[in-house]
Order: C-alpha cells, then structure tokens, then sequence
C-alpha cells in the first residue's frame, strides 16, 4: 500500500459528557491519491484480533490532514477508564494484501466518582 504514513494521524474523538452517554470512535487519516486502492481497513484494540470494518464513509474534519479523508470505526464498549490501551489499523487491497500496522496508545480517563459536597 502506498502513502500510509498519513495513518500515523489518528485521533480518538471523544464528546462532551459521560463516556456511557457519547459514542466514541477510533479515527484515521488514509490520503485520497492512495484510496482506490483499498478495499477495507482492519481494526484490532489491545491484544484481539484484526476486524474489518469494511471502507468507512469518508469525512473531513477539522483535524483531518490536507489531501486525506478521515475513516471512524466506533471504538467498543468495554475499556477500563485509566488502564492502557492499544489501537490498531491496517489498510487492505484485494490484490496487494494489507499494508503493514500503524498504532495508537490510549488511554479512557471517565469521570470523577463518588462526587459530593462536604462542609
């Protein structure tokens, strides 16, 4: 695969809120001269396997790389808030294989618990 370093730019999108009311994604940059290439991307977190996610819609966004659109998967529900995690994605061709993995390091951070007030 060609040009794949734009996926170095990843972003996790997170919401205003609690974490169990906004989703949240998992989020990259593939550049637009290379696209037609692709077939799908691959996902895995943490030690799983890879799952396609098929070839997301592509977007732009406010952060997205000049020549590139940016492809979300949602992230799954399940992270620890404070443990650390691991996000992964290959770019994948039907004749070409799949490109090699780029990776992102996260981390949830939820909200505070047990808030009060004390005199």
């Amino acid at each position: 695969m060609r040009k794949l370093v734009a996926l170095g730019i990843f972003t996790l999108l997170f919401g205003t809120g609690l974490i169990a009311q906004t989703p949240l994604y998992f989020a990259w940059d593939y550049p637009d001269s290379g696209i037609a290439d692709v077939s799908h991307f691959r996902v895995k977190y943490d030690s799983g396997q890879y799952t396609s996610v098929g070839l997301p819609t592509p977007e732009v966004l406010e952060d997205t790389a000049p020549g590139n659109h940016t492809f979300r998967t949602l992230l799954p529900t399940g992270f620890q808030p404070g443990a650390n995690h691991t996000a992964s994605v290959v770019a994948c061709s039907d004749t070409m294989g799949c490109s090699f993995e780029v990776s992102l390091p996260f981390r949830l951070i939820g909200p505070a618990s047990n808030p009060r007030i004390k005199k």
